[in-house]
């Protein structure tokens, strides 16, 4: 990809998001397992891994904009304008805020 920031980022599927009472949010993705101890383990404790993430105010903002139209490009604009910050301080902020979420399995880009 010639401009990484044109990709578009989506929700992966099976991702939850639920808000607290500052209007945060708090992603959750459910972890399948697919055999073996951990399986097991899960089964016989009733306990899920779940992967969660809990987003601050700046965290929040991103998600929102994440809705399978915007490119990086825009959410990094959007976000350069709402809190006032450099174009090139949002982009590198972006770029890792977004690394990190797929990391995590929960956000996907699409090539535009």
């Amino acid at each position: 990809m010639e401009n990484p920031l044109a990709a578009i980022p989506e929700v992966a599927p099976g991702v939850e998001a639920r808000a607290d009472d500052r209007g945060w949010l708090q992603l959750r993705k459910p972890r399948l397992y697919t055999g073996g101890i951990a399986k097991w383990l899960g089964h016989r404790l009733r306990w899920r891994a779940d992967i969660q993430v809990q987003l601050d105010e700046y965290g929040t903002f991103y998600w929102r904009q994440v809705d399978g139209r915007h490119s990086l490009d825009q959410i990094a604009a959007a976000f350069s304008e709402r809190y006032a910050r450099s174009r090139e301080e949002s982009r590198r902020a972006v770029m890792q805020f977004t690394r990190d979420l797929m990391l995590r399995h929960i956000i996907q880009l699409q090539q535009p």
